[in-house]
């Protein structure tokens, strides 16, 4: 019996898009100042959650051609 393959898996795409989004947020929690500004604050976060935000709109966006694989 073959083992499981992870390629298009959701859960494996959500878990791998997670980890760098989760290191990027517990660094904001870790030493963002309490007196930062807003937007700044905005602006921080959604850098910490982009590889999560993609994998989340790719998955919406359904299964489709690799084509950069062959460029």
């Amino acid at each position: 019996m073959p083992g499981p393959d992870c390629h298009g898996r959701a859960d494996h795409d959500a878990r791998h898009a997670a980890w760098p989004s989760r290191s990027r947020l517990q660094a904001l929690i870790d030493t963002l100042p309490f007196d930062t500004e807003p937007d700044t604050v905005v602006d921080e976060l959604e850098r910490a959650i982009t590889d999560a935000r993609t994998a989340i709109d790719d998955m919406r966006a359904g299964p489709r051609e690799a084509d950069h694989y062959e460029r």
